[in-house]
Formats: structure tokens, C-alpha cells, sequence
């Protein structure tokens, strides 16, 4: 396994030896991957260990299935193996809770309703075509169980280093799921599963996409995992701009909302466990604006 900044050059200058390093970012923030972009032309994507490797798979067989089902431009794996995947460099810089904030109201509306097209392409896949094109569930896939389990860890190890008032909403917020396992019931659906601000790849001077990227977590899962990505990055006000091009988020948005206040508790609860502090402020800069879990949409 590839694993020095050194390794992962002389994997690239082996592999494609006519290319010139002059010009090498090496992204280390990804979970499951190591990112090096060269000359902004090429990115080099390396698994972190042996069991990236069947996520990597995964996300080859994604790629190739969503390709003809939207409008987005999404990577090109040009070159495969095990030990790494390539691809032209799509320009853009991540979208921020800032650059939306900033944007004049119309501005506002056409990001939303690019953003919602997309994942009304991306929610529409036809199952058959999934599972025949082999891709198995999404890592973000969670039982009642697994909730439940969940709410008892963060009790566990957040509630000690919590004051009352943080504790009072954790409680409240995972009130329906504790009164009724049905809360979280929904129909299954092709989703993305990591809408971060770093995958959506935008263009600040003509405020436009260039491209979604990372379809590591993607597979059959619940859409409302996808929506409360957008509530918890740009707020619900902004996932209700895109239900003008995907009426439907109103059927999810009582989850959209349980999965949004979920994730700071998800990554919290991971740096604890993997005594990693760096996970503590990976969501720093969100700006988060969601009603109740129950309240009318």
C-alpha cells in the first residue's frame, strides 16, 4: 500500500511518465482517499488502506451508472486500478455558506435550482439500473437501531462535556425517533450521502457549478441524508429555494431536518472515539437555519 507523499509521486511518474510534476498539491483531508492534483490538469486519487479499496470500486461502478442521468459534470475515471484512479482536474472552489450569503437573490434561486435538479436526476435512478450495475447501499444507511445506538454514545461520551442547554436539545431532537421507530421509515432511493461544501465545485466570478465531486459514500440509501447536507451547510431556507425544481423534498424534510442536527454529533462523537480532535471543527462555517423537527414546511 501507497503510503508517503514520495510513494504516492513515483506511483504517478511510473504510471503516466511523460507527465511533469511541476505543480503538486496533495489534499490529505479525505477520510477514505488521498487526493494529489497535478499541474491542475490530472487529480491522483490513492485509497488510505486495503479496505478503501472496494469503497473505490464502488464509487468506478457510481460514476458509470449517473453519467447518463445528469446534467452535472462529475469525474472521468480515465485510468483504474487498485492502487489508484485519475481523472482531469475539474476547476472550482468549494462552496461556502459565505459565497451563498453574498449572492443577490436571483443568484441564490439558480444555485438552488441547479442544486435541486440535480438530485432529482440523481434520486430518479431507476433501482433496477443500480442494482444491475452492481452498486449496493450507501455507507450513510442507518437502522432505528443504529440511532438508537447512537443517541446512548452520545449520552455516554458528549453529554459529560455538554451544558444543559446542549443536552436539553440533543434530548429533544431525538424525541420522535425514541417515541416511534416508524419516524425514520422511507423508500429507499439512489443518493449521493456526502454533500459537503468541498464536493460541490463552484465558480465565484460567474456563480456557477463546474462540477460535484467524491461519490465515495453514494448508493441506495434515504434522500433525506442528501437534504440535510443542504440544511446543514446553507440552511432550510435554501433547501426550500431548490424544492422549485424537486417538489418532493416536503415529503423528507421531518428527516432532512433529524439528519441535519445529527451531523455535528456524528463527527464529534468520531474524533472521541478515534482520538481525533481535527474532527471537531471539520463543520466550523456552516450557518444553519432549521425549524423544529415537526413544524409545517
Amino acid at each position: 500500500m501507497i503510503i508517503t507523499e514520495d510513494d504516492y509521486l513515483d506511483h504517478i511518474q511510473q504510471t503516466f511518465p511523460s507527465i511533469r510534476l511541476d505543480d503538486v498539491m496533495i489534499n490529505q483531508d479525505g477520510m477514505v482517499n488521498v487526493s494529489v492534483i497535478v499541474n491542475r490538469e490530472r487529480v491522483f486519487r490513492f485509497p488510505r488502506a486495503d479496505w478503501g479499496i472496494p469503497l473505490l470500486h464502488q464509487e468506478m461502478r457510481v460514476l458509470d451508472l449517473i453519467r447518463p442521468h445528469i446534467d452535472m459534470q462529475i469525474p472521468n475515471f480515465d485510468y483504474r486500478s487498485d492502487e489508484m484512479v485519475s481523472y482531469p482536474y475539474i476547476t472550482g472552489e468549494p462552496l461556502l455558506t459565505d459565497d451563498v450569503e453574498r449572492m443577490p437573490e436571483k443568484d441564490k434561486d439558480l444555485v438552488a435550482e441547479i442544486l435541486g435538479r440535480f438530485l432529482k436526476q440523481l434520486h430518479s435512478i431507476p433501482l433496477a439500473k443500480v442494482k444491475a450495475a452492481d452498486v449496493t447501499g450507501s455507507e450513510t444507511i442507518r437502522s432505528v437501531e443504529d440511532w438508537l445506538q447512537f443517541y446512548n454514545e452520545v449520552q455516554e461520551h458528549l453529554f459529560p462535556l455538554m451544558w444543559a442547554d446542549g443536552r436539553e436539545w440533543v434530548k429533544r431532537h431525538f424525541s420522535p425517533v425514541v417515541a416511534n421507530g416508524k419516524f425514520l421509515e422511507y423508500e429507499r432511493l439512489f443518493m449521493h450521502g456526502d454533500l459537503a461544501t468541498y464536493h460541490l465545485l463552484f465558480d465565484r466570478p460567474t456563480n456557477r457549478f463546474n462540477g460535484i465531486i467524491d461519490f465515495g459514500t453514494a448508493g441506495i440509501g434515504d434522500p433525506a441524508a442528501d437534504f440535510g447536507c443542504i440544511i446543514n451547510q446553507y440552511g432550510e431556507s435554501f433547501l426550500r429555494r431548490m424544492s422549485g425544481a424537486y417538489p418532493e423534498i416536503s415529503d423528507h424534510i421531518q428527516r432532512a431536518r433529524f439528519w441535519a442536527g445529527t451531523l455535528e454529533l456524528q463527527w464529534i462523537l468520531g474524533g472521541i472515539k478515534r482520538n481525533d480532535p481535527s474532527m471537531f471543527v471539520v463543520h466550523i462555517g456552516r450557518a444553519r437555519n432549521m425549524r423544529p423537527i415537526d413544524a409545517a414546511w
